[in-house]
């Protein structure tokens, strides 16, 4: 997997082994654009997948979070997976097993594509709307009903003329590579 920092992550998360970027970004799942922000004093980081502009967000994150951040991304994105496809009980172990393998092997690079920093822009502008409206999430089921509002906002991706909603494209991609229906809401 390919984590892809800003500047303001790069200065939090400051990977040993930062590596030159290699070309097409958008292969669905392998990589992930992460940026952080300031809201009430507090880190938040914001990952996006460069396919689906799906985001998932970390609010309150410290320091001691941070030196295992990609164990915390593993957790949230297997969670995230398992609850938009209807995916048995008894699957969610080799859910969790497959996403905790994705992300043993991360990649660092330096930077950001242009198109899906906008998205994230756009993402940090709803969570600080979100937050002056509701308060902090002060616990992770609080954290990812701000993604979900944040992943159902029309987008559009660079060289195409229709809009995506990236909770959808994230669900139906995911639902097809697992075989299974997407949850109902």
């Amino acid at each position: 997997m390919n984590f892809y920092l800003s500047a303001n992550a790069m200065k939090d998360v400051a990977p040993l082994n930062l590596v030159p970027e290699t070309g097409d970004n958008d292969e669905f799942m392998r990589h992930w654009y992460i940026h952080r922000v300031v809201i009430e004093r507090r880190k938040c980081f914001i990952a996006m997948e460069a396919h689906t502009r799906y985001a998932m967000l970390f609010c309150g994150v410290t320091k001691p979070v941070l030196k295992n951040f990609p164990l915390l991304f593993a957790d949230y994105f297997w969670r995230h997976i398992v609850s938009l496809c209807s995916v048995d009980d008894a699957d969610f172990g080799r859910i969790k097993a497959m996403a905790s393998k994705m992300c043993a092997d991360i990649t660092y690079h330096k930077g950001l594509n242009r198109s899906v920093q906008a998205h994230i822009k756009d993402v940090a502008h709803q969570l600080e709307w979100d937050i002056h409206s509701y308060g902090f999430p002060a616990d992770p089921g609080k954290e990812f009903f701000m993604s979900m509002q944040s992943n159902e906002m029309f987008r559009r991706r660079h060289g195409e003329k229709d809009f995506i909603i990236p909770l959808k494209e994230f669900q139906r991609l995911w639902c097809g590579m697992l075989g299974v229906a997407p949850v109902k809401k």
